[in-house]
């Protein structure tokens, strides 16, 4: 059964993707969950529109970012999190997180696509991050303070 995904799904693809899964995979899981719909005619154009425009909103958002990188050089974002008496998260620390918190710190918008981590971050502590925007590239130090 081919379904339009409506979010990422691992194993499967990506948000706006066309995918062929079972049919039992689709009816039991991937649409009821919300994850996905049929791929009618009418979905996959709807589909395809709001790829195009996630892709410029996304192109413009870095343009914006790599003209202002210069705010970000050299900041400190401070995030708290519940973490054990030894300094481990309960929960660990994303992409997502580091951006909202420059958003709310620095009142730069920048889009967890552009921040680079290996792992996500699991220790109180400081902790380098890369923010890359098209060629340019900036650190930034993430302090995660127990809360």
């Amino acid at each position: 059964m081919k379904v339009v995904l409506q979010s990422d799904v691992r194993k499967v693809g990506k948000r706006y993707d066309v995918v062929d899964v079972s049919d039992g995979h689709a009816l039991n899981f991937l649409i009821p969950q919300g994850l996905a719909i049929e791929a009618t005619a009418k979905a996959v154009a709807k589909a395809k529109n709001e790829k195009k425009n996630a892709e410029t909103g996304k192109q413009i958002s870095e343009s914006l970012l790599e003209k202002n990188m210069n705010v970000l050089k050299g900041k400190e974002i401070t995030i708290n999190a519940k973490a054990s008496e030894k300094g481990h998260l309960f929960a660990s620390v994303d992409a997502e997180m580091i951006s909202s918190a420059i958003v709310t710190q620095t009142g730069q918008l920048v889009h967890p696509d552009f921040i680079k981590l290996a792992h996500h971050l699991k220790e109180v502590g400081d902790h380098e991050v890369e923010i890359s925007a098209g060629k340019t590239k900036v650190n930034v130090t993430v302090k995660i303070l127990a809360a």
